[in-house]
């Protein structure tokens, strides 16, 4: 049986009894304002913000405890909903340590010589991871844009795109298996795209010509979830939250052991710069540019 991270319910102090936390098959609840308690925490945590007197220490610490009583049951619902694996593993870690730091008595403060008062950088950096943990959650609960068909979405937002030659792709798609998160196929540039966490396939060195990693500045072309038939491009494996994301280190497994297999040379045999694309024939026209991050910046839109 797969081992399952217990997490603490809320103290008895830090939350009402008649509020548990809510079950996985619920509902996710209303997102959080997220960013503004990720900058109202920051400010807590700046070290140029000048020491609080007793009242701003206890409005402050007042504000940042309600901060961590709203993400606290938000993150560690939605961790849940995610099947097991490292994303859903650290978020109800760190929903662990908010009811550990909300349960704490006391903890020693700068204030004054002895003072034993709740510190407001201890709650705000704990605010802090945890918005940081609900971000990154909620990439796994993409959904394609609503359109009659694809639409321009940009990488490097919610994920980045990982896009593989067909021959090579085919055959990752073959070992990944049940763990292929969904896959994106261009008929008519016969490339297949998968989706993975944002910044986590930045190392990779992979043949170009084969593999290439589209984030920030590029785009891709998506067509609406339940396009999976058609010549152009379409969802070859559809995308199904929360599982819309490949695991980054199995996607890599699997392009390496394809590639090993490959017959003949490949591409990273051969000197001189990475290949790079401007225009193609049939439906879909591409050019191609240096994005960030050494990328190639593609862009896809279809003729009329």
């Amino acid at each position: 049986m797969p081992h399952h991270i217990h997490v603490p319910g809320p103290p008895a102090a830090a939350a009402p009894a008649d509020h548990p936390h809510p079950p996985a098959h619920t509902p996710p609840p209303l997102p959080p304002d997220v960013a503004a308690m990720r900058a109202d925490a920051a400010d807590v945590l700046d070290d140029d913000t000048p020491p609080f007197c007793a009242q701003e220490h206890a409005l402050t610490v007042s504000r940042m405890r309600a901060c961590l009583l709203l993400l606290a049951p938000r993150v560690a619902h939605t961790a849940r909903l995610l099947p097991e694996g490292g994303r859903r593993t650290a978020a109800l870690v760190a929903v662990a340590e908010a009811w550990k730091v909300l349960g704490a008595d006391s903890h020693p403060d700068t204030t004054g010589p002895g003072a034993r008062t709740p510190c407001p950088r201890r709650l705000a950096a704990t605010v802090e991871l945890l918005c940081r943990q609900y971000e990154r959650l909620c990439t796994a609960f993409w959904t394609p844009p609503v359109a009659p068909g694809p639409t321009l979405v940009a990488a490097g937002e919610h994920w980045d795109a990982v896009r593989v030659a067909h021959p090579l792709g085919a055959g990752a798609l073959g070992r990944l298996g049940p763990d292929t998160g969904a896959v994106l196929e261009d008929r008519s540039s016969r490339v297949l795209y998968w989706l993975v966490e944002r910044g986590r396939a930045d190392a990779w060195r992979l043949p170009p010509a084969y593999v290439r990693v589209l984030g920030t500045g590029t785009y891709v072309a998506v067509p609406p979830a339940h396009h999976t038939e058609g010549r152009r491009v379409r969802w070859r494996v559809p995308c199904a939250p929360p599982v819309c994301l490949t695991r980054p280190a199995r996607l890599h497994e699997a392009l390496t052991a394809e590639l090993a297999t490959a017959p003949g040379p490949t591409p990273a045999d051969t000197p001189g710069p990475r290949p790079r694309e401007s225009g193609a024939t049939g439906p879909a026209v591409r050019t191609g540019r240096e994005g960030p991050r050494g990328r190639t910046a593609h862009t896809s839109q279809e003729k009329h």
